[in-house]
């Protein structure tokens, strides 16, 4: 048997897809973080994707392959699983959030399950608008197909994450590490370590960097500026891309830094520091420390935010909504 298109299905065909999408929609339900208070299940949630990553970097290097597909199923993953704990998890319950096993195997269990979920969401509607082939293969078992030409095979394999070899860098890389080696960043990094102090047995703090995310600030504006292809003056929500440019180049600079200083603590301890690992702040502090570091208007900055938080639109995934509410 040969894979079809919907329009072409037998009947029997048809009826068998049609029950194992609904079979397969049925895999959120009885999850066990659902047991949990929903602020502690998005931090779960949002925890374990961490591991996740930091596991791919360990094991692949950063910026490799393997981390970029990790970092684009993940993306995908993640909204989806927030889409089943935002429906089934109490809203009204407060918990602290301390990372734990029995947390950590809920955590992990959404996460493979929203991740095996990704599939079914891209494919079954594509078969339904006759965009992909499927092939009932035994039983349970589906094989879909592409029937698109090799140009689109070509730009879908560059949207999953594949690159031919010295590809240049592109806006949707992983934030890499090698600004510890800039000369200007380094006595400031060097200056910021000594000052970790841990907070707990998987916890660490350490007080505002704010030279030091100017720095890497201006790092950021000028990659983002030398690759965009848009024109600063086009329009947004409020504001200009050139606007979004600084916003986001800001973001990067106070994401790039705790990124890289739980690296260090986690090298240094022997054990990551998931209990904060998590950038967890109030949208006003979100908007004040932006502001700061960017020199935009509040309101500039609070537009951006808002645009870039899950639930505002239909999420499509944590590279497009990297703000979470929980």
């Amino acid at each position: 048997m040969t894979g079809c298109l919907q329009e072409n299905a037998t009947p029997e065909v048809a009826q068998e897809l049609d029950r194992l999408e609904k079979q397969a929609d049925k895999c959120e339900f009885g999850l066990r973080i659902y047991s949990y208070p929903f602020s502690t299940a998005v931090r779960a949630v949002l925890a374990q994707s961490i591991l996740s990553i930091e596991e791919a970097i360990e094991k692949f290097g950063i910026g490799s392959q393997r981390h970029r597909e990790v970092m684009i199923n993940l993306s995908n993953a993640v909204v989806t699983a927030l889409g089943w704990v935002n429906k089934h998890c109490d809203h009204s319950g407060k918990r602290s959030w301390r990372w734990n096993k029995r947390l950590a195997d809920a955590a992990l269990e959404i996460q493979n399950t929203a991740h095996s979920y990704s599939s079914f969401l891209s494919n079954f509607p594509m078969w339904h608008k006759n965009r992909i082939a499927a092939e009932l293969v035994g039983q349970n078992y589906i094989r879909f197909s592409s029937v698109a030409g090799s140009e689109q095979l070509r730009i879908r394999a560059y949207q999953q994450g594949a690159r031919i070899p010295e590809w240049p860098t592109t806006i949707d890389e992983p934030i890499g590490r090698d600004f510890v080696s800039n000369s200007e960043i380094t006595p400031l990094i060097a200056d910021l370590l000594p000052q970790c102090r841990q907070t707990g047995f998987l916890g660490f703090t350490y007080p505002e960097p704010f030279n030091l995310w100017i720095q890497l600030n201006t790092i950021y504006l000028e990659r983002l500026t030398a690759i965009s292809r848009w024109q600063g003056t086009l329009q947004l929500n409020g504001y200009s891309m050139a606007q979004f440019r600084r916003f986001y180049a800001a973001l990067l600079a106070l994401c790039g830094v705790h990124e890289f200083i739980c690296y260090f603590w986690a090298n240094k301890i022997n054990r990551y520091p998931v209990n904060s690992a998590l950038l967890a702040r109030k949208k006003a502090e979100w908007i004040d420390t932006l502001v700061r570091i960017s020199g935009l208007d509040q309101k500039i900055v609070a537009s951006a935010i808002a645009d870039l938080t899950v639930g505002r639109i239909r999420p499509l995934n944590l590279y497009v909504h990297p703000f979470i509410p929980g």
